[in-house]
């Protein structure tokens, strides 16, 4: 557990040491160390203490990511549309429930304001809230075609993993509403 200090602003994190165990990488459900050691020291912008350490992806690292992507969306894409509006919606208020905690992460490693990374950790939350709802509301629909025969319509499926990259400056809400987002549907004909 790490250990807890409160700093200048009221803010408790981390306490600064040289000595951090650097954060894992998360891969196919797993904390687990980088492959090659490899870490980057976090500093805190306002007073230059090292906060945190964290584990860089290695290429080998990045490959079982992948793979474990790809393994879980063929799990995520049989579970029904109101079984991932529950998820997401326990994702939301998880986020809420860990709000405090995310706010002074954000305020100590990137300078954010503590008011306004509760803000941005509320839109977040707000982001999963809200495509929980939308994951209800997935539905095809039938197009005209040339022939009374023929019946054309479109179902939503899932795409399976994509890369999505974000800004510096939103660390909770550009994730969230890309992850909340892709964890619907997207459509393609049948």
């Amino acid at each position: 557990m790490p250990k807890i200090r409160q700093n200048v602003s009221g803010v408790t994190a981390r306490a600064a040491t040289t000595d951090l165990e650097p954060a894992p990488l998360y891969i196919g459900g797993e904390w687990c160390p980088s492959s090659e050691g490899k870490t980057l020291a976090i500093h805190d912008p306002a007073t230059g203490d090292l906060v945190d350490r964290v584990s860089v992806a290695s290429t080998a690292d990045v490959a079982r990511a992948l793979s474990a992507a790809d393994e879980s969306w063929r799990h995520w894409s049989r579970i029904d549309a109101w079984s991932r509006a529950a998820i997401l919606r326990r994702v939301a208020g998880l986020v809420l429930e860990r709000r405090e905690e995310i706010a002074a992460t954000m305020t100590e490693e990137q300078g954010k304001p503590l008011s306004e990374a509760r803000a941005e950790v509320g839109a977040a939350a707000e982001q999963f809230d809200w495509y929980a709802d939308e994951a209800r509301r997935l539905y095809g629909r039938v197009v005209p075609s040339h022939s009374a025969e023929t019946r054309i319509f479109t179902t939503r499926e899932p795409v399976g993993p994509v890369a999505a990259f974000t800004a510096w400056n939103f660390p909770a809400l550009l994730p969230a509403r890309k992850i909340a987002r892709r964890s619907l549907q997207a459509a393609r004909s049948s």
